[in-house]
């Protein structure tokens, strides 16, 4: 069996969200991890989430905590470093 066919991407979404709803809750009461900037926890956590987001997967909803927290990490991030760049590859549902 290939890991393609093992793999259930419905399940893996599932699972993600329920592993990022603490940090859905975290956020909602301040704009990054560390409070009211950026720290280790949250480019710790942001560097793990732009490799999914640079390959074409984004698992989380924009307008959630999250996906918020997420937008402005990257902004901050692309203020001091440069644009962030997607891959140009398409991520097919069934291959």
């Amino acid at each position: 069996m290939s890991l393609e066919a093992f793999a259930d991407p419905q399940d893996g979404e599932r699972l993600f969200r329920e592993g990022v709803a603490p940090l859905e809750m975290w956020l909602r009461d301040q704009p990054f991890l560390e409070g009211q900037a950026p720290g280790g926890c949250d480019y710790l956590l942001a560097g793990m989430l732009f490799w999914a987001w640079c390959l074409g997967a984004q698992p989380w909803a924009e307008d959630s905590a999250l996906g918020v927290w997420f937008t402005r990490i990257l902004q901050t991030y692309e203020t001091t470093h440069g644009l962030v760049k997607r891959a140009a590859i398409h991520l097919e549902e069934n291959p």
